[in-house]
């Protein structure tokens, strides 16, 4: 078999092998919509359920939109003049450029609204511990080692000729008529 012959197979066998992990994820993420995400929830904290409110406030629907964020994710006219499904739609767009803090309170409600999604598998248990080696000595030393320093000092230690002696004129002597006074 060729060099070439053998890469070429070699790929081919990478590629089929990528496609077929990849068409499951793929499915999985194709399946999203908006039936996962419980804006009934955010709906029902934002406005109380209300899908055509307007408090006056700045914030419309029943998701709460500012005008300035339902025309930047695809909304047109107002948010509380369109319908649930509308706003849903828009609600998706923000959630994706936003995330869920674009609703900081209610946003918590943004989980899926049905039971019947599988939940996320348990993570693998950790490997059981290695057991210990026994140790080569069967007692511990009886004195510690001692604790050295992990740099040398920089500068040797004095030698007694390099210290100055203490100056005279530090030391003072008392003189007999001083001790007499004193007792």
């Amino acid at each position: 078999m060729t060099t070439r012959k053998m890469t070429t197979r070699a790929l081919g066998w990478v590629a089929a092998t990528g496609a077929l992990v990849a068409v499951p994820f793929g499915l999985a993420t194709g399946t999203a919509n908006a039936a996962s995400h419980n804006w009934d929830g955010v709906a029902q904290c934002e406005s109380g359920g209300n899908w055509g409110i307007n408090t006056g406030n700045g914030y419309y629907g029943g998701l709460q939109f500012s005008q300035s964020t339902w025309t930047a994710n695809g909304g047109s006219g107002s948010p509380h003049g369109a319908s649930k499904a509308e706003q849903i739609r828009v609600a998706e767009n923000t959630l994706a450029s936003q995330g869920p803090g674009a609703w900081p309170h209610c946003g918590q409600y943004l989980t899926t609204a049905t039971e019947d999604v599988a939940p996320e598998p348990a993570p693998a248990p950790s490997p059981a511990p290695r057991p210990l080696r026994s140790r080569s000595r069967p007692f511990p030393r009886s004195s510690p080692r001692p604790c050295l320093p992990s740099r040398p000092s920089r500068r040797p230690p004095p030698s007694r000729s390099s210290r100055r002696p203490t100056p005279p004129s530090r030391w003072r002597t008392s003189t007999a008529s001083e001790i007499r006074s004193s007792s």
